[in-house]
């Protein structure tokens, strides 16, 4: 079971080229001493169980590198924070377990933590073939801007305050089009942009763009653009987003709202309330998407965010459609903040939504709503001489 495992790596040399990696947070899971105690049918069959860990931490840890070993596999965290690593760690360990044991609930005397901290030197011993990663200097350290990953364009899908039936906020929505039709959505698509901050900056562009159209034309609607978790959790990626912003003195445009977005799942209330006062200093309006169902929200202490917005699942059914509004409702009333619900399909839902007192509502978007500039402003504009 010796080799390494990376979706976004090469070899170089005959050896693993893993300078995306700082190296810094290692961790070993040792399975062996875990299946062996529960007599798992898991150590019969080694290929089955590589396969198993592989695509475990694909999911949970895209970005992490998988070495194996003769009892276990080490997983090496990829640059960013150390407890964002450590979070990591721990929702592969609680995935495998409950992969090994069945079923999402584990008795007591199965919960176990199977990784500890690990070296370098432990991975070499383990795949001779490993290098230690090589610290790079990253393209927004040198002042350039990196180009976004080619066939990602920006679009702007409206938001609708619920109190007054119209548009109250234009939300900067990146899309990417191919053969199989179009993706839409921050979370479809940042997860192959992580190679530095240039996907937020250059949403964060196309933002302030619209609100400097905006406020020519004598037009009133918010503008948001999402921020990743990950660049505001690594310092370089953080300065560079917060640079922008202090350039654009965005603290002084009315229009301009932040969203953190991406925020991976099993973060603790102190960490998201640490990435959102990161981005206090520079804007009015900071919101935070929230994942789903990943933190028990009547025991989170002020995050100090404006707002939440929370995305229906696809397909969900419409009581829990009612639930899951009432849950984030309550949740923002315990914060003081504001509301609002995206990724909604149909008309019931829609109702629902509004009906359960969400301040705000957004469709799924789509080709009928995500739109460029140009059509939102006249949209806006016919609007406002309407009401007039």
């Amino acid at each position: 079971m010796e080799n390494v495992v990376g979706s976004s790596h090469r070899r170089l040399d005959g050896l693993f080229d893993l300078s995306r990696f700082e190296g810094d947070c290692v961790f070993f899971f040792d399975l062996e001493a875990v299946l062996s105690r529960a007599k798992s049918r898991w150590l019969n069959n080694r290929d089955r169980l590589q396969t198993i860990c592989e695509r475990q931490v694909k999911t949970i840890a895209p970005g992490d590198l998988l070495v194996f070993s003769e009892t276990g596999f080490f997983l090496v965290a990829a640059a960013g924070a150390e407890a964002d690593a450590h979070i990591r760690a721990g929702q592969v360990n609680l995935g495998l377990l409950q992969l090994f044991f069945g079923g999402q609930s584990l008795a007591p005397d199965q919960i176990v933590r199977m990784f500890r901290a690990a070296t370098q030197e432990e991975v070499r011993a383990a795949s001779p073939g490993f290098r230690p990663p090589v610290r790079v200097k990253e393209s927004t350290r040198q002042g350039e801007a990196p180009a976004v990953s080619e066939g990602i364009q920006f679009a702007f899908t409206p938001i609708e305050d619920f109190r007054t039936g119209r548009i109250s906020s234009l939300f900067c929505t990146p899309f990417r089009r191919n053969a199989f039709g179009t993706t839409y959505g921050y979370r479809a698509l940042s997860e192959s942009l992580k190679s530095d901050p240039a996907f937020d900056l250059s949403a964060l562009e196309h933002a302030l763009a619209l609100t400097r159209r905006l406020i020519q034309s004598g037009l009133y609607a918010a503008v948001g653009t999402s921020v990743g978790y990950e660049t505001l959790s690594r310092p370089r990626w953080r300065e560079a987003y917060q640079q922008k912003l202090r350039d654009e003195q965005a603290m002084g445009n009315p229009l301009l709202l932040l969203k953190v977005d991406a925020v991976p799942v099993g973060i603790t209330a102190s960490r998201l309330a640490d990435i959102v006062h990161c981005l206090r200093p520079f804007a009015k309006r900071v919101f935070v998407h929230l994942p789903q169902r990943t933190m028990p929200l009547s025991q989170t202490g002020l995050l100090g965010a404006t707002g939440f917005v929370f995305s229906l699942s696809n397909g969900l059914a419409d009581s829990q459609v009612t639930e899951e509004t009432n849950r984030l409702i309550r949740f923002c009333m315990s914060q003081g903040a504001l509301s609002s619900v995206d990724n909604i399909e149909t008309l019931t839902q829609w109702d629902l939504v509004r009906a359960a007192g969400a301040r705000f509502g957004a469709w799924v978007a789509s080709d009928s709503n995500a739109q460029n500039a140009d059509a939102h402003l006249a949209t806006l504009a016919r609007e406002n001489a309407a009401v007039s």
